[in-house]
């Protein structure tokens, strides 16, 4: 059976709001032994806090590979002054020191960003 595609009528794609460059951060480390997923876990949640209803900053999600021992953490931020001000050579030895490895902080421009729980009614 081929695939069906959307006949002309379909109705386009909701019309959003012209949203400004948004950078992406993405904190990058290897964790060390004395580290397991669960740990990271623990610290993530105690952690969350500080980043809720932070100026610039649109979200954060903490990721984990356990196969690798590799934590990723992403960031979008609203702001691009807010987030290399955020992310300075004092944040990478902070993390550094709490998790036993020198994080590699990259960033990205967002070219685009779907967000499905935006378009959900409430």
């Amino acid at each position: 059976m081929k695939p069906h595609p959307c006949p002309p009528s379909h109705p386009p794609a909701p019309q959003h709001p012209y949203i400004p460059l948004m950078i992406g951060v993405f904190v990058t480390f290897t964790f060390p032994g004395r580290f397991d997923a669960s740990a990271l876990r623990t610290i993530a949640q105690e952690v969350r806090a500080r980043f809720e209803a932070m100026p610039g900053l649109r979200s954060e999600a903490f990721t984990l590979n356990e196969a690798q021992r590799q934590a990723v953490n992403f960031y979008i931020w609203n702001d691009e002054a807010a987030a290399r001000a955020f992310f300075t050579p004092e944040f990478a030895n902070r993390i550094a020191l709490l998790y036993g490895a020198q994080p590699a902080i990259t960033f990205v421009e967002v070219a685009e960003l779907v967000d499905n729980a935006a378009l959900r009614p409430s």
